[in-house]
């Protein structure tokens, strides 16, 4: 169990923000942290990501830590 005193995890951010775009944004996040996680662990029988895969996940990342930005102020 987390302490309440904790400062807040950029998940736990957007999941307590109303509406969709919060809604969107987080599921954006939970997708590009499983494409990257998967390019991370390469396996030689696995293609790797192409360049415009890896332009839009670090393009969903900037906008997860804008987002959360937003929330913390």
């Amino acid at each position: 169990m987390r302490d309440s005193r904790a400062v807040p995890l950029p998940g736990d951010l957007l999941r307590a923000s109303s509406g969709s775009q919060a809604d969107d944004v987080a599921r954006r996040a939970h997708q590009a942290w499983a494409a990257l996680s998967r390019a991370a662990h390469f396996h030689p029988y696995e293609l790797l990501p192409t360049r415009e895969e890896l332009l839009a996940w670090d393009e969903v990342v900037i906008e997860v830590v804008e987002a959360t930005e937003r929330e913390w102020r």
